[in-house]
């Protein structure tokens, strides 16, 4: 189920119209995972380059993190944002894991901490 009460804050109002008055923009649906990972990893290292103690992900990292991704972030939950058709920016919605493993009572193993504790 997706959200469409989303509410925006006032300073990203303000960035959103900034963005609006600077030319051809867009904001689109990345359709499959593995086809935008290469945009994805660009995007991002150019984002945290300046960042103390950032090291880049190569591409081999990021397109094995993006085939991990693929079974947990639907396609609908990639966005990517564009400037004059350059990629500028992405988005990434996590579903709410909290919902599947609420039985488990805040643990992912349930009898891993019985059996190797001994409790």
């Amino acid at each position: 189920m997706q959200r469409t009460d989303l509410t925006f804050s006032p300073a990203l109002k303000k960035l959103m119209d900034q963005v609006r008055k600077k030319g051809d923009h867009s904001l689109h649906q990345s359709s499959a995972v593995c086809r935008r990972v290469q945009i994805l990893r660009e995007i991002f290292n150019s984002g945290w380059q300046h960042n103390w103690g950032f090291v880049p992900f190569t591409e081999h990292e990021f397109a094995t993190m993006g085939d991990q991704l693929k079974y947990l972030v639907p396609d609908d939950m990639i966005y990517i944002a564009e400037i004059d058709s350059a990629p500028c920016a992405f988005i990434v919605g996590l579903p709410n894991i909290n919902e599947a493993i609420a039985d488990l009572n805040g643990s992912l193993f349930p009898s891993a901490g019985q059996n190797c504790c001994g409790v």
